[in-house]
């Protein structure tokens, strides 16, 4: 199936009512998020970046060194304290906007594996009902921002592996890339989750190459235009489907 039709597939399944139910629940919990976002205190990691990264010009964010500097998010966060001037909620935009692709994302990643029925419903609650998850989508730190950066990443890069041979749409995986980039510039605890995704893409594609059995294939691998065994995942999640009631019975 190709990158337009299986969007088109997602958009056209969300009137059934486990996808309508995924997207109440996940408006609902942006919207938390927003609420939180403008009333809660500060919290001490907050106000110690604040201090030694936002408080004083722009050179004190570009140059600063340290551990806890998420410097696209702080980056983000100086923009925003500049043109709204100093605010718990200017600061935690970079946040909110995080948690707006990370909800994206889930919606996304869900429907594409589950298709819309309760399964999906499930791995959109399971995703996204996380509090410790909840609680890092409205502070201003790094952590929200990068996980939608990755989830969003990890969208692009399944819709790529389910491409037909010849067909790879490169910006998708171009968009994919950009985002993992950004990402680990949020945090750069995500450069282990990206080493992750990435080894994965590019085991897919060595067996995808193993498999090759034209010089046609090969070349198409050569090209980045391969097909990867996404169908494999696929029947993995039909085969979880069925026998997973079977197995909650006999246990």
């Amino acid at each position: 199936m190709q990158i337009e039709e299986t969007r088109k597939l997602v958009r056209g399944l969300a009137v059934t009512p486990a996808r309508l139910s995924a997207a109440l629940l996940l408006a609902a919990l942006f919207v938390v998020s927003i609420y939180r976002a403008a009333t809660q205190s500060i919290s001490h990691d907050e106000a110690v970046i604040f201090e030694w990264l936002l408080s004083g010009p722009w050179s004190q964010v570009l140059n600063g060194v340290h551990g806890n500097h998420h410097v696209v998010t702080d980056l983000l966060s100086k923009l925003m304290i500049t043109l709204f001037g100093t605010s718990e909620f200017a600061l935690r935009v970079p946040a909110l906007a995080g948690a707006l692709l990370y909800f994206y994302s889930v919606f996304q990643i869900s429907a594409f594996l589950f298709g819309g029925g309760l399964f999906f419903l499930l791995s959109v609650a399971l995703l996204s009902l996380n509090p410790f998850v909840l609680d890092y989508l409205c502070c201003a730190r790094g952590y929200g921002l990068a996980l939608g950066l990755f989830f969003y990443a990890l969208h692009e890069v399944l819709l790529t592996l389910d491409e037909p041979p010849g067909r790879t749409d490169k910006r998708t995986l171009r968009r994919g890339g950009i985002a993992l980039g950004l990402s680990i510039g949020c945090n750069p605890i995500m450069a282990f989750p990206g080493a992750a995704l990435t080894l994965c893409f590019l085991a897919l594609l060595f067996l995808a190459e193993s498999r090759s059995a034209t010089p046609k294939r090969s070349a198409a691998v050569t090209r980045g235009e391969v097909p990867l065994p996404v169908p494999a995942l696929r029947g993995a999640r039909r085969a979880f489907i069925s026998r997973f009631p079977l197995y909650l019975c006999r246990h």
